[in-house]
């Protein structure tokens, strides 16, 4: 129930982003001036659409938009590089002052959702010829990739804003500033480029988030632990439309809430629930670490790999779920004690699905025996 809540969070956080940028980009190539929430319902309305007919944006597409976005930015670093020189690139950006300085739960929660998503390789264990070496090379491969980009990247930026400055010229425009720098040293050109793929890879990750968050509605009800309606498929497509239409509405609720209460898409928005989301996995991993090293202790095995390892991930999870958990009404920028009451969700529904687990064990052993053996990473029959 909690990984459901975090992909809710998560698609309503990438939803305001994607509103934020397709308004942006909007008034800027087409002069369209609209609303975001507008834009944010459009969205919306399409992914309800593809999800209903069970219609997935293609793997090639996807991987062509992921290159063009890779390449663009490096070619954005290798420029500033370039114009800027070798000395722009300070050492001193990763001092402990430097990275200690500001808001490290903000930067704990951002640097976490970087990576949200490594962990998938597994699921692709049974089509691989050996799981046991290949998901961990591929896991590996994952996290090395991209800590290497996105490191390079953010250093790139700073130099090119000037580590000197980079705060104020960032704060000034927080939604603007990749652009700008990009106009800066590739010409406006390239930044109008850039904002086209922003807006097509905040939708594709809006459509990922969703149907993962409506798939584990699916396998909840499939399981018996939420109501039956939520298990059907549609007879033609096959698709768990139920679950997806529920997904949308919880979807368009969130949304449209921080709308009404006025708050900005992308800096109330997209940061207090991307913090949501993230704290919640956050959690979530620290668990299965500790899971994991109390597994292999018991079973006698207590290498280094099987028990230190998980530990030392479980000691340093706690850590950074602790520090988000601290500064998590500076990532969210509103005095509201609703929005930064957010996390108290978690508990909530850990709480509720506590007592769901333990009323079922004792009314229905099977029921509680099947839960969680539904695949959501397949598509449902």
């Amino acid at each position: 129930m909690r990984v459901a809540l975090c992909y809710n969070a998560l698609s309503a956080a990438t939803c305001g982003a994607l509103a934020f940028f397709a308004a942006d980009t909007a008034k800027r190539l087409l002069g369209v001036d609209l609303p975001w929430p507008l834009w944010a319902a459009a969205g919306i309305a399409v992914v309800a659409v593809l999800s209903y007919r069970r219609v997935t944006v293609s793997a090639r597409v996807l991987g062509v938009a992921l290159v063009l976005e890779v390449a663009v930015l490096l070619v954005l670093v290798a420029a500033i590089l370039v114009q800027r020189g070798p000395s722009a690139f300070t050492p001193l950006a990763f001092s402990p002052a430097a990275v200690a300085g500001g808001s490290l739960g903000v930067a704990v929660i951002y640097a976490l959702s970087s990576f949200l998503g490594f962990e998938g390789t597994a699921i692709y264990a049974e089509e691989t010829r050996e799981p046991s070496r290949a998901v961990p090379r591929a896991t590996y491969g994952a996290v090395a990739v991209v800590g290497v980009f996105y490191v390079l990247c953010a250093w790139g930026l700073l130099a090119g804003a000037g580590a000197d400055r980079v705060s104020e010229v960032a704060g000034r425009d927080p939604g603007g500033f990749v652009f700008g720098l990009a106009g800066e040293y590739l010409g406006p050109l390239t930044a109008e480029v850039i904002g086209v793929l922003v807006v097509t890879s905040s939708f594709a990750a809006v459509l990922a988030f969703h149907n993962a968050a409506a798939r584990y509605f699916y396998a909840l009800a499939r399981d018996g632990f939420l109501p039956a309606a939520l298990a059907r498929t549609h007879p033609r497509f096959g698709s768990p439309y139920v679950a997806g239409f529920t997904q949308v509405a919880v979807l368009a609720v969130m949304v449209f809430g921080f709308a009404a209460a006025g708050l900005d898409p992308l800096l109330n928005l997209s940061t207090s629930l991307t913090g949501l989301g993230a704290v919640g996995l956050e959690s979530l991993l620290t668990l299965t670490s500790a899971a994991v090293a109390v597994f292999f202790y018991r079973r006698g095995e207590r290498g280094f790999g099987h028990v230190v390892a998980p530990a030392v991930a479980a000691v340093a999870l706690a850590v950074a779920t602790s520090l988000s958990l601290l500064n998590y009404s500076s990532l969210t920028g509103s005095p509201s004690p609703v929005i930064n009451s957010l996390p108290w969700l978690h508990p909530v529904v850990v709480a509720v699905g506590l007592a769901v687990a333990l009323r079922v064990r004792a009314r229905d052993r099977a029921r509680y025996e099947r839960m969680g053996r539904t695949s959501v990473d397949r598509e449902p029959a």
